[in-house]
């Protein structure tokens, strides 16, 4: 069950999920941005150490409001975040949480073809995880690929994109 908590003192608004290709970079300034405009990010650096990785970044996608998720060239060569993805998008099915794509330095295409770098990975991820779940990543990346949301490549400034963001995303939360 997918359940947004309100204003307890481990809630947070969004749930960040991306790659660590931006991490440093475009992710930590989206971060900073969010909590600039009074929004509670949550990233995988904020679970408590000796908790256990996946299952806790589950239960707090489960409980989020928003999603924002980080498309980058890397994205898909990580199981973890193809398994956020799809529970992203359970979540967005089931009860209605955001889910925001932003594509970075990739265009929705790729994603709904599983072109590009999308491809590469893919093909390893058939050797490694079988079809079945793969069917499900691949599934779950076309549906992210539909929904409207925001493109690195239209943009001057990180700056003002990540600005942009958190105020679409606050005035989500409102």
């Amino acid at each position: 069950m997918c359940i947004f908590k309100p204003k307890t003192r481990e809630t947070h608004h969004v749930f960040i999920s991306f790659c660590g290709d931006t991490r440093s970079g475009f992710t930590s300034h989206l971060e900073a941005s969010f909590t600039r405009h009074g929004i509670v990010p949550f990233l995988d650096h904020k679970i408590d150490r000796g908790d256990k990785m996946f299952p806790t970044l589950l239960r707090e996608i489960k409980r989020s409001r928003i999603s924002v998720v980080v498309f980058s060239k890397e994205y898909a060569s990580s199981e973890w975040c193809l398994d956020e993805l799809v529970t992203l998008m359970e979540c967005n099915r089931k009860s209605e949480q955001i889910v925001i794509p932003f594509f970075y330095g990739v265009k929705p295409k790729e994603l709904r073809e599983q072109s590009g770098n999308y491809a590469a990975a893919f093909a390893e991820h058939e050797q490694s995880y079988g079809r079945r779940r793969v069917k499900r990543w691949r599934r779950a990346l076309t549906k992210a690929a539909d929904v409207s949301g925001w493109d690195r490549s239209s943009y001057g400034t990180e700056f003002g994109l990540v600005g942009d963001i958190a105020i679409d995303v606050k005035n989500k939360l409102e």
